[in-house]
């Protein structure tokens, strides 16, 4: 089957990316005929580049016209959509509409939702803009910049006016329930949302054999992934610690550091497998609703246990007591008691871990992903030769996630 992979590239790439990329391979290893279109913001260069693109975010004739003729060349069964912006727009999906192809659209962050796609006002969780009310973005000038903000609060209106994420789109692909909740309460249909868990090609080993010796983190280092919470809990237990990332974005974490906490640097992915095996468990201390959180099913597949804030959709990938401990987001001293805990009981931290290991080889695998992609398939295909006489419309059963 032929299938188009469709993605705006962040400007810094991060778990949309990976899973634009790992759905690509596995499709391909699956036999597939995969066509990508895919563009980078961080081709963005120059001021009046940026200024078009965001121009361009509400509506693309040059997109819709590029995405028409690459459909009748390809001819595609299905595709899959992730970021649109600011590159694409709805443009895409109002040419894939018009063309009959279905759409799976992969809700990988909270845009549909939230005009700044992270549900935080200034640092601090926000919902004000759900269900139809994105103006509270640009009153609020949630990107720090009010030219943004209301560009930014029109993407989101035009998208839900104009009815294109609606109309244009199949299946909305959601990581986790918490983000498929979020989506029926924005005002998505609720009869095409579906929770298909990401995945991770895991590694075939068993679970570890020992305790590890430090705390990590592994990951994005910008303000909503919790490291100044992190490094807190650090000082106010001792223990060694270590943060591996691209300190850039956020210089000043490293002002003052206590003498127990190391940053490492971004990791090449030769010595990601020795940082994990050192640790006694990972620290996951987001402040935002995550997603979903790759990085917790890279430690659990190995074996190692997680400590994870109690948020967004990180309460299903970590399940508390069983595979790691679940602690309120932002609060140091939860933070630091837990991982006093796993520091305290290497046995007991072995076990979760053991347990974690068992969790993520059978739900977060690239055969149980593709298994439920194929049933999304199986309800939206339409053979081609009646295509041009059935109108596209939403998927034909109520979800069963």
């Amino acid at each position: 089957m032929k299938l188009l992979n469709i993605h705006n590239i962040h400007a810094h790439p991060g778990g949309m990316e990976i899973v634009f990329e790992a759905l690509t391979a596995l499709f391909k290893s699956r036999g597939h005929d995969v066509v990508e279109l895919a563009k980078s913001n961080a081709d963005l260069k120059s001021t009046w580049q940026k200024l078009m693109a965001f121009g361009g975010a509400i509506y693309s004739r040059s997109v819709y016209r590029e995405i028409t003729d690459l459909l009748q060349r390809e001819r595609p069964a299905v595709a899959h959509v992730h970021n649109l912006y600011p590159q694409l727009s709805t443009s895409a999906l109002d040419a894939l509409y018009e063309q009959q192809v279905p759409v799976i659209l992969h809700t990988g962050d909270y845009k549909l939702s939230c005009p700044t796609a992270q549900h935080l006002r200034h640092g601090k969780i926000c919902e004000k803009c759900v269900g139809g009310h994105e103006y509270w973005a640009a009153i609020h000038n949630c990107r720090n910049s009010h030219a943004m903000s209301v560009a930014y609060s029109l993407r989101n209106m035009w998208a839900r006016v104009s009815q294109s994420v609606v109309r244009g789109v199949s299946i909305y692909a959601c990581p986790t329930r918490f983000v498929a909740d979020m989506m029926i309460r924005a005002g998505f249909p609720k009869d095409r949302v579906r929770v298909v868990y990401n995945f991770c090609d895991l590694p075939d080993v068993a679970p570890r054999n020992h305790a590890g010796e430090y705390v990590g983190y592994l990951g994005r280092i910008s303000p909503e992934k919790g490291l100044d919470v992190l490094i807190a809990a650090a000082r106010k237990t001792g223990l060694k610690t270590k943060i591996a990332g691209d300190p850039s974005l956020m210089p000043q974490l490293q002002v003052g550091l206590p003498s127990n906490v190391e940053f490492v640097g971004k990791l090449k992915h030769d010595h990601l497998d020795e940082f994990l095996d050192g640790m006694r468990v990972l620290v996951v201390p987001s402040v935002w609703y995550e997603v979903f959180g790759l990085v917790c099913v890279e430690a659990l597949s190995r074996g190692i246990p997680v400590i994870a804030s109690d948020i967004g959709g990180l309460p299903e990938v970590v399940h508390h007591k069983e595979s790691g401990l679940l602690v309120p987001a932002g609060d140091v001293d939860a933070l630091a008691e837990a991982m006093q805990l796993m520091a305290d009981n290497p046995e007991w931290a072995m076990a979760l871990g053991m347990h974690g290991h068992e969790v993520a080889h059978r739900l977060f695998t690239p055969e149980a992903f593709y298994r439920h992609i194929r049933e999304l398939w199986s309800e939206i295909c339409i053979p081609t030769e009646v295509r041009a006489h059935v109108p596209l419309a939403g998927p034909k059963s109520v979800a069963q996630s």
